[in-house]
This record gives structure tokens, C-alpha cells and sequence, in this order.
């Protein structure tokens, strides 16, 4: 394994965790389409891994769960995210690498980034239109 290199995976799941759709890195390849994704969990996980799925489901989402999967007796050990749409829930996979905590605090810090960009725009937005009201205010009083 490669410590530079993100190994894991991206799964589609219906609503009994059954495997819609994988894409997987090339050296996991273990996942297939068309069974439960518990088929792959460790068993000593089996309890992680139904507390994580119940979590997309009740809270539309879950985020870093460690589970360890199994490929013919070769334990790996995953953090799993997910999320919930209407129809499906859609499971990542990033192998438990010792650089893994950085990204996802680089993900993490990333993302409230965007999101504070995105509040100081609408702020803006929502100052131009008290402007824009003001005015027609004015308007229709001097009207």
C-alpha cells in the first residue's frame, strides 16, 4: 500500500444496503454490485457498521465511522462517510492511512471556507436588496 496514494471507495446503496453501484480504487476491488454491503464487514464491525447506516437513515448523514472490511480473510480498515437522498444512500470509503486524518482536516477546512464565502455573499445580497426596498419605499411615499 502506498502511503501517497488514496485507496477506497464509492458505493450506491438502496435502502436494504444492498450494493447498487460501486467504484472502487484498483487495488481494493472486493466490492461488487448487487450484495449487501454487510457481506463485506468484518464481523467484530458488523455493530459499527449497522450504527453508521442507521445514522444516514435517521440523520441523512454519518461521517467518519471506522469499520474494518474483509477480502478473503485480509482485514482493511476503512473510515466511512455517508450521505441520504430520496432513493439511495451514498457510501464513501477512504482506507485508514496515517496521512487520512490530514486530508480530511484539509476537506473539513476546505469546506467551511466555501461555506463562509457563501455566507458573506449572501450577506451582500441581502444588503443590495434592503437597498433596493429603501428605495422603493422612498418611491412609493413620494408617490
Amino acid at each position: 500500500m502506498n502511503p501517497n496514494i488514496i485507496e477506497g471507495f464509492f458505493a450506491i446503496l438502496d435502502d436494504t444496503y444492498q450494493i447498487q453501484k460501486i467504484y472502487q480504487t484498483k487495488s481494493i476491488k472486493i466490492f461488487k454490485e448487487n450484495e449487501l454491503l454487510f457481506k463485506y464487514v468484518d464481523p467484530a464491525y458488523e455493530k459499527s457498521c449497522e450504527v453508521f447506516l442507521n445514522d444516514i437513515k435517521e440523520k441523512s448523514v454519518s461521517f467518519n465511522h471506522r469499520i474494518e472490511m474483509t477480502d478473503k480473510n485480509k482485514k482493511m480498515p476503512f473510515f466511512l462517510n455517508g450521505y441520504k437522498s430520496k432513493t439511495h444512500m451514498y457510501v464513501f470509503g477512504i482506507q485508514d492511512q496515517h496521512h487520512v486524518e490530514e486530508i480530511l482536516e484539509d476537506l473539513i477546512s476546505f469546506n467551511n471556507a466555501n461555506l463562509n464565502e457563501l455566507r458573506v455573499l449572501r450577506k451582500q445580497m441581502q444588503l443590495n436588496d434592503s437597498g433596493v426596498y429603501n428605495e422603493i419605499t422612498k418611491l412609493n411615499n413620494e408617490l
